[in-house]
């Protein structure tokens, strides 16, 4: 089987030597970015590229390989090539996601038509929302629907470009500065902001699990972290949020098999708003939490099943009924100047399942500019909400605490 392998990430967060089989991989070619090609081994072919996010060449040389090497199936992990190998399976005819799916899952407009035509009376509503194809139409959407409202890229990830418009200043810088193409508008919502986050496999849910970020998002922006913890099965809003993620992924062309994340919010009016939903494992440390809790490594269990490897489906269902423990996670923003490391004390809390700290001793940082950059990663022990969010920010004052930083 010729297996082609689109990946961004670096060895140690993609073993897929571990995922697939030394003897898969061995048949298998790579297509990764320059800087994080050290570290795999063991394909019958790795290629590299720079510029690997907006490199279109990578297309070109699929195209290219497979007039001279069989490919059967196409493996994606990151946002950026889960597109990538849709439309490419599409060209070529092979099983998997294809481009309208992908491309469902990626762009925040046609995924919020999407669930208006196909669930137009479903318990989950869409904010409003139009696409910015000149300035004039953020002028004309503030007058319909006042503030604020949120301008971010049709296609993005990580909040990255999200900006928040909460008064007329507020419009005037941003229209003072040319506009980016590829933008939306829509109004803010006022909410607390939850995420499902589950495994599809031949078209059976077999993981669905509720999660609440401790703030939002956009933490980062105020000097907050990016947390997030699991919901109690006996939480008020467990059994809605998930019947929300069946109800959106119903109104979506799902692929067959997939990991999802879906973003909701809860309104002081107990009504539940669509976000944004991606047809991949959901990122910070959610992946790792969900596999203590679970038993299932999300993010290797969809490598597989894009491999065409049979999977235990009733060993997945049975493991990802109900959770062995309940988890909650951070990412510590990094400060701004030098990083001097940690001042290598151990942290006195027994409730504190992991810690690493992540950025390099040396590095210079002007802090944190996606809600994903972080210096340092946690997970603790989460036995009601309130105890995890009180152990989350305890956790996170400690790293703030020990991390040394210089000009």
């Amino acid at each position: 089987m010729g297996i082609l392998i689109l990946n961004r990430q670096h060895a140690a967060q993609a073993p897929f030597g571990d995922w697939l089989g030394d003897e898969l991989v061995s048949r298998a070619r790579l297509f990764t970015a320059v800087e994080r090609a050290p570290g795999f081994s063991g394909f019958a072919g790795i290629t590299t590229f720079t510029d690997y996010e907006t490199n279109a060449l990578i297309e070109l040389e699929v195209l290219r390989l497979a007039r001279e090497w069989q490919i059967d199936r196409i493996v994606a992990t990151s946002e950026i090539d889960i597109l990538r190998a849709g439309y490419l399976r599409t060209i070529l005819g092979l099983p998997g996601q294809s481009g309208e799916s992908a491309l469902a899952f990626r762009d925040k407009i046609e995924m919020k038509r999407r669930i208006l035509s196909n669930a137009p009376h479903g318990s989950v509503k869409v904010p409003h929302f139009t696409k910015i194809r000149q300035p004039l139409d953020v002028i004309e959407f503030i007058h319909r629907n006042g503030y604020p409202a949120i301008v971010k890229p049709v296609d993005g990830s990580g909040s990255q470009g999200t900006i928040i418009i909460c008064s007329e200043s507020d419009l005037v810088r941003l229209l003072a500065l040319p506009m980016p193409r590829g933008m939306e508008i829509e109004a803010f919502i006022d909410g607390a902001q939850y995420h499902v986050d589950g495994l599809v496999v031949n078209g059976e849910m077999v993981l669905c699990w509720p999660s609440k970020y401790i703030g939002n998002c956009l933490s980062f922006t105020t000097g907050g972290i990016t947390a997030s913890t699991m919901l109690t099965a006996n939480h008020p809003l467990n059994a809605r949020l998930v019947a929300a993620a069946h109800e959106v992924l119903a109104a979506l062309p799902l692929p067959p098999s997939t990991t999802f994340h879906l973003e909701l919010f809860h309104t002081p009016g107990d009504e539940l708003y669509f976000c944004e939903v991606a047809s991949r494992t959901g990122g910070g440390l959610i992946n790792s939490t969900l596999e203590m809790a679970f038993g299932i490594n999300l993010t290797k269990t969809f490598v597989q099943a894009q491999a065409g490897i049979k999977l235990a489906v009733d060993d997945l269902k049975r493991r990802g009924r109900t959770p062995q423990k309940l988890l909650a996670w951070g990412l510590v923003p990094p400060g701004k100047g030098i990083f001097a490391g940690p001042t290598g004390t151990l942290a006195p809390f027994p409730w504190l399942a992991k810690h690493t700290w992540t950025m390099q001793e040396g590095t210079r940082s002007d802090g944190a500019q996606l809600s994903v950059d972080h210096m340092a990663t946690f997970i603790v022990d989460a036995e009601d909400l309130a105890t995890s969010e009180a152990r989350l920010t305890q956790a996170w004052q400690w790293t703030v605490k020990e991390a040394r930083w210089h000009d």
